[in-house]
């Protein structure tokens, strides 16, 4: 008999905690459902896939939310097995190995996992039609939400620098450091170990590895430019650090790619260049900072839209009125209707 529980699953350390209201949401609370969090480790893929399997072991709720891909799938494989579990997926991204092996009778296997899934909720448009290709996920389940929260405080000061460009997934380091080696500029990466740079990767260029995020944020504080420049399209990346300039109101230039086009609008809160066009990079920054009355007008436009659309706030409301949505059976729309309107102002200006 299954139990008024909700259990909620994410990506990370075991040891450490899920934030205290991560899905707390009015749309469980409602319903009397007790919440459970637990982090499951995916960087070791056994130990997350039997982690989960036990947990099924010994609970039986009727709500599981699952964030990222592999904790989805681990969810999905294990709990997706009894009747009546409501199955959401939150922040589904593209950003490792993808569960697709061209064996067409395994690749089936997995789709069918999968498509136990009641809710999607992504963090960019693009990455909807990604996945319901990939896995074959009806269309229709699918939803987008911001990537939303508050800023913690800033950590310790950092020295002002030119250029930063902060990141672990799909980061084009090489791409930065020609920047601002071509420009002459300062520069400061903040980036995993297992980028394999070194602590000095070019003259005027220092590199900080794995830092803890209010000192992240207190780096892209001190950048006049912030910088995301991607390797390729397929990917999801760059979401946190997006929406970390926008509220702190700094200027941005991103690569052009479909999961970074429902953050940054080119000309509206930052420059958008080509995907590998270090020319375009290079006029795109020079541009900012010959013209501070254009960087300042940037940095606050993304400040404002931040802070509208990707709040802590602004992001529990929609994914409350989605989980609200899917577990009444009742439709929600794929776009937050206030977004549209607001998104569709802005392409038109």
């Amino acid at each position: 008999m299954a139990e008024k529980l909700a259990i909620c699953l994410n990506a990370g350390d075991r040891n450490a905690a899920l934030p205290e209201d991560a899905f707390t949401l009015p749309a469980l609370e409602r319903r009397g459902l007790r919440v459970e969090g637990y982090m499951v480790n995916t960087r070791n893929l056994l130990s997350g896939l039997l982690f989960v399997a036990r947990l099924a072991l010994r609970r039986r709720p009727q709500v599981v939310i699952a964030g990222e891909y592999y904790c989805t799938f681990f969810a999905c494989l294990w709990f997706g097995m009894r009747s009546g579990v409501v199955l959401v997926s939150v922040a589904m991204n593209q950003s490792r190995r993808l569960l697709h092996f061209g064996f067409r009778p395994l690749d089936g296997l997995i789709d069918r996992i999968f498509r136990r899934l009641r809710l999607v909720v992504v963090h960019s448009v693009a990455e909807a039609g990604q996945f319901s290709a990939l896995h074959g996920i009806p269309a229709d389940r699918f939803a987008f939400a911001h990537w939303g929260y508050d800023l913690p405080a800033p950590g310790a000061p950092v020295a002002p620098v030119e250029l930063c460009m902060v990141g672990r997934n799909n980061r084009d380091w090489a791409a930065f450091l020609r920047l601002a080696t071509g420009l002459g500029l300062s520069g400061l990466i903040v980036a995993p170990a297992y980028a394999g740079l070194p602590a000095d990767p070019a003259p005027g260029v220092t590199a900080r590895f794995d830092i803890p995020m209010a000192d992240c944020i207190s780096a892209m504080a001190a950048a006049e430019v912030n910088v995301v420049a991607l390797l390729d399209a397929s990917r999801g990346a760059g979401h946190i650090t997006l929406v970390s300039a926008m509220h702190l109101g700094r200027p941005l230039v991103v690569s052009a790619a479909p999961q970074i086009a429902d953050y940054v609008l080119d000309g509206v809160n930052g420059l958008v260049v080509p995907l590998g066009d270090d020319a375009a990079l290079a006029d795109a920054v020079q541009r900012l900072r010959r013209d501070p009355a254009l960087a300042e007008r940037l940095g606050e436009a993304g400040r404002r839209l931040a802070g509208r659309f990707m709040s802590h706030a602004a992001a529990r409301q929609r994914l409350d009125l989605l989980v609200e949505a899917a577990l009444s059976g009742a439709p929600a729309p794929f776009l937050d209707p206030d977004w549209a309107a607001e998104r569709a102002r802005l392409d038109a200006s």
